[in-house]
C-alpha cells in the first residue's frame, strides 16, 4: 500500500520515491524500538525482581497483557501491572449484579493473564452482566501507560 500512496507534489524518479518512503518506514520502526516502556504508577512492586522488571512485564506494546514469561499462577498481569485496582474503581460505577446466582462458565479461548482474582473470567466474560461482559473489568487504562484490556481479546473473541 505505501507504494501507492503518492502526494501530488511528489515529483522525481520512482527509485528516489521509494528510497524515501523506506527511509520513512525505517525510522518509524527505529522509533518503535528504541522506546522505552515506563512501569506504571498503580503497579505492584512486590511482583518484579531484577529479571521480570516492572518496564518489560507490563510492556503492552507487543500485546495487551504484557511479557508472558513474566505470569505464572497468582502472578498476572491484571495483578501486578495495576488493573486490578483501575477495575475496584470502575466496579464502584457500575450497577451491581448479584442477581446471577448461577455461575457462568469462562470461554475456552479467554487470555488467562487478563483476570485475577478479584475479576475471574467467569465474572468479566459474563454476558448476562452486558454485551461486554462485566464493565468493571474493561477500564481505561492508557491514562497510565496501558493498553486498555478488551471483552474480545480477552473472552478469547479476537486474536492480539
Amino acid at each position: 500500500w505505501i507504494a501507492r500512496v503518492e502526494a501530488p507534489a511528489w515529483r522525481g524518479p520512482s527509485k528516489q520515491r521509494h528510497r524515501w518512503v523506506s527511509l520513512f518506514v525505517l525510522a518509524a520502526l527505529d522509533c518503535w524500538a528504541d522506546a522505552t516502556s515506563e512501569c506504571p504508577p498503580l503497579a505492584q512492586p512486590r511482583c518484579f525482581d531484577e529479571e521480570f522488571t516492572c518496564e518489560r512485564c507490563c510492556d503492552t506494546r507487543a500485546i495487551p497483557v504484557g511479557d508472558l514469561s513474566c505470569w505464572l499462577g497468582d502472578v498476572t498481569f491484571a495483578t501486578c501491572c495495576g488493573v486490578t485496582n483501575l477495575r475496584f474503581q470502575a466496579s464502584m460505577l457500575v450497577p451491581a449484579a448479584d442477581h446471577l446466582y448461577v455461575p457462568a462458565t469462562c470461554p475456552p479461548a479467554a487470555q488467562a493473564n487478563c483476570f485475577d482474582k478479584y475479576f475471574p473470567c467467569e465474572r468479566c466474560c459474563d454476558t448476562r452482566r452486558g454485551a461486554q461482559g462485566d464493565m468493571a473489568c474493561w477500564p481505561d487504562s492508557t491514562a497510565v501507560g496501558l493498553r486498555t484490556l478488551t471483552f474480545a481479546f480477552c473472552c478469547g473473541m479476537l486474536p492480539f
